[in-house]
Parts: C-alpha cells; structure tokens; sequence
C-alpha cells in the first residue's frame, strides 16, 4: 500500500510539474466581446476586478475597446486579447487599479514559485502620459473587491519592478521568483504602493501630465522556471503571418513598409486625434518602399487598406 501511494504521490509531481496555475493567462477565454470601458466582469473568463475597474480589450471589439482604444494603440503580445490596469493619477492617488484571478489549484508552503507577466505603457500625449515602477503580482489567501480605494497599500508583492517602464511599443517583461510561506490560492496584478513609494517619469504631454496605465498580457505562475520563461503552459503563440511590416519605429520621419497584398492597396497615417496626415497609394501589390514624411515629433497610427477595408495597422512613433 505504501508503495502505491508514493507511485500516486509521483504521478501527481509529473502532472503539476511545468503547469501554469493561472487560468486564462493570456485572457483569450471569453464570455464575451467587450463594447465599453471598463467590461471586464463576466467578459474575461476567471478574471475579475480587485482594485477599481481593470479593462479587457479584443480584436472583437470596436475601436472603444479593441486594439485602437481610448488609452492609445497596441496590439497583443500572443493571441487576440489582453487587459489594461491604472498604476498612477496625479488627480486621484488611490485610483490605482488590480486585476485578479484565482490559481487552479493552492501554492504549497516552502516550494518556490517562478512568476511571469507582461505590460506595455499606453502613451497618449493628452492624459496617458507618465511612466512608473511598482508593477507588482500579489498573492493572497483570500479575494476581495475594493471599487472605492478603501484598502490602504501595504508597499509590498511578492513579485515587481523597481524599473520605470516606458517601452509602449514593445511588451516588457516582468519576472520574478518566491517561497511560498502560505496556501496562496488568489493572484493579482496591479498597483500595491502609494505615490511616496512609486516612481515616475512624466512624459511629453499637451495639457498636464495625468495618468500612468497599462496594458497586461500571457501570466504564468511556475514551479517550473522553463514554464514561465519560454512559451509554457497556456502562453498562446499568434502564429498569424505578418503579411505588413513597418520599421523602424520609432524614426525620425523616415522608415519602411513591407508589404504582400492580395489585391491593391493604401497607405493611412493619422494623429491622436484621428486626422489623416498622410496617404499613399500602393503601386504593386508587394514590395518594399521608402517613406518619409514632414511630420513633428509625436506618435501616429497607420493602416494600410485594401478594398477600403483596414488590412493592417500599428503604432508609429517619430522622434527629432
């Protein structure tokens, strides 16, 4: 009887060995498409709002909530989908938000755990528009919902970084590793110091510098390192073929666009504010061309249309 018990007990090790203990970690299950901000609760399956009101954003969604919405422009890291929290308010100091989720199954007491999660800074020269450190991951035995900003900060997670983020082109990842010293059986991610605690980097702005957000994407929780630091247990790959490519960016005014069309095309820039400031008719349906445009330092959006319909789009950022 022993034996068959240490046989069972060794099973189980292999089973949980290399598992990611976060349900829907790169937020591609659904209930839903969401239509306004925020729509988190009961559209992203597991997750939910702990601090506040994180937002959940999908290629379903229209330009409020998909991938061109009112914080700025990115898109996935992997998949279809991702979230977006509030980390600093310069108006509203403990308007700092937590997304949260509960793990499939309990942290065992003195067995370390690998962490990984990815943010991208939304940049938007009228309100988003300070970058911050402090983007942490908390565990706790118990879950909760604080819509008013009652709880106080405990400057404390398991997991965060003292760096301030401001790639928002790019996904940055945040990683790190600790012993569990409880039964941890809930996750969130999120803001978990007050404004003494946090530092900031105000970026360039048109009115005032406002608010620091983020967007979050492919979460994992590990025994296994490799899990969380490759392409692990419930990472899904967007292995889509990127039929458009446009670099550098940023630039000084000055990049490339590769392109592979089915039919013939165009060329679409716009500012924040949605005017168009430059277009260009596709000679060929494939190639490459040189662009240069006199335009001031700041970010744009691009398309590129094909019978009048968006085929591909994307963040341009010139700096002088």
């Amino acid at each position: 009887m022993k034996k068959v018990v240490i046989v069972i007990l060794c099973l189980l090790s292999i089973m949980v060995k290399g598992q990611n203990l976060v349900p829907n970690p790169s937020f591609e299950d659904t209930l839903g498409c969401p239509y306004f901000i925020p729509d988190l609760e009961g559209k992203c399956k597991f997750w939910h709002s702990y601090r506040f009101t994180p937002d959940f954003f999908d290629a379903c969604a229209s330009s409020g909530t998909g991938y061109n919405n009112i914080y700025g422009y990115q898109q996935p890291r992997t998949g279809y989908a991702y979230t977006g929290i509030a980390m600093y308010w310069n108006t509203f100091p403990y308007s700092k938000e937590q997304i949260g989720v509960q793990l499939i199954s309990p942290m065992v007491i003195g067995v370390k755990y690998f962490v990984t999660f990815y943010v991208s800074l939304a940049y938007n020269a009228i309100q988003e528009n300070i970058a911050v450190s402090k983007i942490g991951a908390r565990f706790t035995t118990y879950t909760y919902h604080d819509s008013t900003g009652q709880i106080p900060f405990n400057n404390d997670a398991q997991v965060y970084t003292n760096s301030i983020i401001t790639d928002s082109i790019n996904w940055v990842k945040i990683s790190g590793s600790f012993i569990a010293d409880s039964a941890y059986q809930y996750l969130s991610i999120g803001a978990f110091f007050d404004n003494a605690h946090t530092d900031t980097i105000q970026l360039p702005y048109q009115i005032v510098p406002q608010i620091s957000y983020y967007y979050l994407d492919d979460v994992c929780v590990s025994t296994d390192s490799l899990t969380c630091n490759g392409n692990g247990d419930g990472i899904n790959e967007n292995t889509l073929p990127k039929p458009i490519s446009l670099f550098p960016s940023p630039n000084c005014g000055t990049f490339t666009l590769q392109y592979n069309l089915s039919a013939a095309g165009s060329l679409r820039i716009t500012d924040l504010l949605g005017r168009e400031v430059y277009a260009y008719n596709l000679l060929n349906r494939s190639g490459q061309e040189t662009v240069t445009l006199l335009l001031g330092q700041g970010i744009y959006f691009w398309q590129v249309l094909q019978e009048q319909s968006v085929y591909a789009n994307g963040k341009l950022v010139i700096i002088k």
